[in-house]
């Protein structure tokens, strides 16, 4: 029984064991807390719906979203996804510049930052939510990156000229 013992033992802690050992680094971001920054819970969610990279290309090829660039200033304007408008989530007349947008209530939005454990695109959809009732607001989980990762088309300044 001891040496049946010892073998189901064996069996467990050495994949276990190599499992630790292979994935150190994986292991080491867990302990330090950096995948929890990057998790949402529903209830912090509110009513706003996550989309991933097919829904959101299929939504601004069928041009039937708002895309709206959460990042700051710099960075949408180093590079976006075409035809997004820029509320950063710091702007201190946020609600000034959503005025001026103008933007179309019958149409989902699509907010986006830039992606991984970035969360002002979530801060900006609960505020839009909230302050301007928007019914069909929308955040593509992905962001930035995983738009540029996935080869889709992008702006940039020399684009605008």
């Amino acid at each position: 029984m001891k040496t049946v013992l010892k073998q189901a033992l064996g069996i467990i802690l050495v994949p276990a064991l190599l499992g630790l050992i292979v994935n150190e680094g994986l292991v080491t971001r867990f302990v330090m807390g950096e995948f929890a920054r990057g998790f949402v819970a529903a209830a912090e969610s509110g009513a706003v719906v996550f989309i991933g990279f097919e829904q959101a290309r299929d939504l601004w090829q069928g041009r039937e979203a708002q895309f709206i660039d959460a990042r700051a200033v710099g960075l949408f304007a180093a590079g976006r996804i075409p035809g997004a408008v820029n509320i950063p989530i710091g702007e201190p007349d946020r609600e000034g510049l959503l005025g001026r947008l103008r933007l179309d209530r019958s149409k989902p939005l699509v907010i986006y930052c830039s992606g991984g454990t970035c969360l002002d695109s979530l801060h900006l959809a609960q505020w839009l939510k909230a302050n301007r009732a928007f019914d069909d607001i929308r955040v593509f989980q992905g962001g930035w990156q995983e738009w540029v990762d996935g080869g889709l088309p992008v702006e940039a300044p020399h684009d605008q000229e």
